[in-house]
């Protein structure tokens, strides 16, 4: 309730909000039985916000019925998820910025392999084709990340595939920024190559206190970690994406900008 607070007072700022992104986990615990699940309204109909949401699903989503997801934005203009993965473009008079969005977690064959192939034959082809000033890939799964659990330094086989082939792919076609949550924590990192990553896993889950959040620490690409509630808010320009991290409880805790390479 507290993100949402803050949320819904971003949202009704001077500077308007023209949509927001949906890392996945978005129905949790358990994910949604089908489109008329009453768990739609009670967990976004809080927000009270006449914007696009642009959406992909995480694990907790696939605890349900992962296609409800779908079909609820067939019957509602402001949840957008046409697919499992997906594509979509924003244009202002300067610029524009194309967002490529993953389901690697549908790629889950068991708890050993990710089968990724099809996704990334698709976003290999989709970035080969993009000519947007700007290139946004967005998954649940983190790649760097200093999360006790989703880490890039700890032995969890799911982020290592992951760094194995979806990384040099964001790296070959110059993606600019790489977008996650999972990691229940806040994350700006950046890398040599100066491909910047978030984790934006603020959100709580289904708990308002600290015990909804995991443990996070530095490593060596980390410009900036907390462990608690909160979300991002990006302003894009033609020469630069600006990302604040907003606490909770509204604070400022750490802002950055990303210039155009």
């Amino acid at each position: 309730a507290a993100v949402v607070s803050q949320m819904r007072k971003v949202c009704s700022g001077v500077t308007p909000v023209d949509f927001v992104l949906g890392l996945g986990d978005n129905i949790y615990p358990d994910g949604a039985e089908n489109a008329s699940d009453p768990a739609f309204g009670l967990i976004f109909n809080q927000f009270d916000l006449a914007v696009p949401w642009y959406l992909i699903l995480g694990n907790h989503d696939r605890n349900g019925n992962a296609s409800a997801q779908i079909a609820y934005s067939k019957e509602h203009d402001n949840w957008n998820m046409p697919d499992f993965y997906y594509t979509f473009t924003k244009r202002s008079f300067n610029t524009s910025i194309q967002f490529f969005a993953l389901d690697s977690y549908g790629a889950l064959e068991s708890y050993d392999d990710f089968l990724l192939d099809d996704q990334l034959e698709w976003l290999a082809d989709e970035l080969s084709k993009s000519t947007a000033h700007w290139r946004v890939v967005i998954n649940h799964n983190p790649l760097y990340s200093g999360g006790d659990y989703h880490g890039s330094n700890t032995p969890n086989r799911f982020t290592a595939q992951l760094m194995e082939s979806l990384l040099p792919l964001l790296r070959k076609h110059k993606v600019h920024m790489y977008l996650s949550a999972d990691d229940h924590s806040l994350q700006y990192l950046k890398d040599e190559e100066g491909l910047v990553y978030i984790v934006s896993g603020g959100g709580g889950g289904a708990a308002a206190d600290d015990e909804a959040f995991r443990e996070v620490e530095a490593i060596d690409e980390t410009k900036f970690c907390h462990k608690g509630g909160g979300f991002t808010v990006h302003t894009v320009s033609a020469s630069a994406i600006t990302t604040t991290f907003v606490s909770n409880s509204g604070e400022t805790l750490f802002a950055d900008s990303l210039a155009w390479r």
